[in-house]
C-alpha cells in the first residue's frame, strides 16, 4: 500500500534500505503505477515487481430508506465517511462544516463508520472529534461508529448513507480500501483531490 519514504517519529524510513532482502523476494505485490516507479528507482529488480490492482468488494444495492429504518436512523440526509479514525481521513473537517450543512438540511446527520485503531493517536483523534461536536453544539447530529465491525455490518450502515464523503488529507498509502466500500454502497462519494483517490476521478466528485 505504500512504497514513499516516510517520516517515523522523526525518522526516515525507505524500503531503498532494505532493497537486497527485497531482490531476495519471488514477488512483491504492488496496486499502482507510482509504486512499480518508486521501486524501480531504487533498484527493485523489474521481473520481481507485480502490479495487481486493488480488489473491490461487491454488495447487493439498497435503499438508503431501507437501510436507515434497519438501524433505526431518520433523517433526509445522512453524510459517511468509512475507514480508521485517524487525523488524515478529515472526520474533524466534515464535523467542522455540519452547522453550515444543518442551515440547508435542519435533519442532517454526519455518520463517520471510523474504527478505533489501535494506537494512541486515533483514541486521541477521536475524543478531539467528539469534542468538536459538543463545541459546536451539534451532539445530535454526529453518530460516531467506532466499532471494528465485519464488513456485513459496515456496510449495512453505509448503505444507510446519502452520500460517502471521503476527505483525505495528503497521505503515503497509494490505495485505498476503505474506499472501496464507498463504491459498494452505490451512492455519490465527493473525495478530496489526493493521488490515493486518482483511479476514482471518472466515478467521484
Amino acid at each position: 500500500h505504500k512504497t514513499d519514504d516516510a517520516d517515523v517519529a522523526g525518522e526516515v524510513v525507505s524500503l531503498s534500505k532494505i532493497k537486497d532482502a527485497l531482490n531476495s523476494c519471488a514477488a512483491i505485490v504492488v496496486h499502482q503505477d507510482r509504486d512499480v516507479v518508486n521501486l524501480l528507482n531504487m533498484g527493485i529488480k523489474e521481473k520481481i515487481i507485480k502490479k495487481i490492482t486493488h480488489g473491490q468488494v461487491l454488495y447487493s444495492e439498497v435503499s438508503s430508506s431501507i437501510s436507515k429504518c434497519s438501524i433505526g436512523l431518520r433523517s433526509d440526509l445522512v453524510i459517511g465517511s468509512y475507514g480508521f479514525c485517524l487525523p488524515h481521513k478529515g472526520i474533524k473537517e466534515v464535523i467542522g462544516a455540519m452547522p453550515e450543512i444543518l442551515k440547508k438540511y435542519p435533519d442532517a446527520v454526519y455518520m463517520p463508520v471510523c474504527a478505533l485503531y489501535d494506537c494512541a493517536e486515533s483514541k486521541y483523534y477521536y475524543d478531539e472529534c467528539v469534542k468538536l461536536t459538543k463545541d459546536l453544539n451539534i451532539t445530535n447530529h454526529v453518530k460516531f461508529i467506532n466499532d471494528f465491525l465485519p464488513n456485513d455490518i459496515s456496510l449495512q450502515y453505509l448503505q444507510a448513507c446519502d452520500i460517502m464523503c471521503m476527505v483525505y488529507k495528503p497521505t503515503q498509502e497509494s490505495a485505498s480500501g476503505a474506499i472501496r466500500f464507498c463504491l459498494a454502497t452505490y451512492r455519490p462519494i465527493i473525495t478530496t483531490d489526493q493521488p490515493i483517490f486518482d483511479e476514482f476521478k471518472d466515478f467521484t466528485y
